[in-house]
């Protein structure tokens, strides 16, 4: 299951799970495309979030 707070951390967009499940089906579909693997509602993905631990400039 999709945690519906992911599209608006990702900040694309209107931010809608809506918006983020049209533009990433057609991502996935056409990288996947490329290795002959066909993309569905059923597959599966991972998404990761994370903490920046050194600030940029330290």
């Amino acid at each position: 299951m999709f945690l519906k707070s992911m599209q608006k951390k990702e900040g694309e967009g209107d931010l809608s799970l809506e918006y983020w499940r049209r533009v990433h089906v057609a991502l996935f579909s056409k990288w996947l495309a490329e290795i002959d693997i066909l993309f569905s509602e059923d597959s599966l993905i991972v998404c990761e979030e994370f903490k920046v631990v050194y600030p940029e400039g330290k």
